[in-house]
């Protein structure tokens, strides 16, 4: 998907899995999920909103692993959710967004070898800046 004119991809259902995906210049978010099991692989670049931004308010246990978003208007990555728990944010790359990974929300999540480099603000709001 490039150049839509509002969000690249937006999921309000379910899904498995969103797999593969090369989103980019989009005026708003690349890809929105709200509730899935496997965010990976995914690429999402100079989009005018957040690279990749997932709600988990279904259930917990997602895993967020293996995605690259460059040069988003938004976080990089952003995660909101009410009571889940968010199993994985891993191996993740993201690169000159206004911040790496936004954490909106409670429960734990496991932070994992990511890659926040030269974002507009530090690497992570509101999640442990150990990984």
């Amino acid at each position: 998907m490039t150049g839509a004119n509002g969000h690249g991809i937006t999921a309000d259902i379910l899904v498995n899995h969103m797999l593969g995906n090369v989103v980019t210049h989009c005026t708003g978010d690349g890809i929105r999920v709200n509730g899935s099991t496997k965010i990976h692989h995914n690429v999402v670049g100079n989009n005018g909103g957040r690279g990749i931004a997932v709600a988990t308010d279904y259930f917990g246990n997602t895993v967020l692993r293996s995605n690259t978003s460059y040069n988003n208007g938004g976080p990089g990555l952003e995660i909101s959710n009410a009571d889940a728990i968010l199993d994985s944010v891993a191996f993740n790359i993201g690169y000159g967004n206004s911040v790496g990974l936004r954490r909106n929300g409670v429960g734990a999540i496991v932070l994992t070898c990511n890659d926040w480099i030269v974002n507009a603000q530090r690497r992570d709001v509101g999640a442990s800046p150990s990984d």
